[in-house]
């Protein structure tokens, strides 16, 4: 697999590169442009993930709202991130195994200690962190995306304009 193509507009840096963001720039800018409210389906720290997303988005250049659902996606994985990071700092990332003895009655008369777990809020940061890359990949905001992006828009040589792909009616 080769590098990841760089997207960039600075003078300084290959011609190549500059022209390929021109050209997704202008793609973009004749599609419907990303909402500017968070969608209602959001919780509260998803909400606030794309309010805070959405000036960075729209300023790209690159994002429509045919991209809503991969922005939806990326601002659930941010809640989650955010919900297991607090879980991990107010639990730790072990919690401790205890077994209860019970005398004949049924009445606990001691614990004894067997041992950690993992808790799971450790894997669901893995995981959503992952997710969050990924997603941020795709949505070009990491700069090897946005050239990727690029390079699917220049093997379109349908006669279908990638604006009309992006906005015609589905039956979805």
């Amino acid at each position: 697999m080769g590098r990841k193509a760089k997207i960039s507009t600075n003078k300084d840096d290959r011609a190549d590169q500059r022209r390929r963001t021109e050209r997704l720039k202008k793609v973009a800018s004749n599609s419907n442009k990303l909402q500017k409210t968070p969608p209602a389906k959001l919780q509260k720290e998803a909400k606030q993930a794309y309010r805070d997303l959405y000036p960075i988005l729209n300023e790209s250049g690159f994002i429509v709202q045919a991209d809503l659902h991969t922005v939806i996606l990326l601002c659930m994985q941010i809640q989650i991130y955010k919900q297991a990071y607090e879980n991990i700092t107010e639990h730790g990332i072990e919690t401790e195994i205890w077994e209860s003895k019970q005398d004949s009655s049924g009445k606990i008369i001691g614990k004894d200690f067997k041992g950690f777990k993992a808790n799971p809020a450790v894997r669901m940061l893995s995981d959503a962190t992952s997710k969050v890359q990924s997603l941020s990949d795709d949505l070009g905001l990491a700069p090897g995306a946005r050239a990727r992006l690029l390079e699917t828009v220049e093997k379109n040589t349908d006669d279908e304009s990638i604006d009309d792909m992006l906005n015609k009616d589905s039956d979805f």
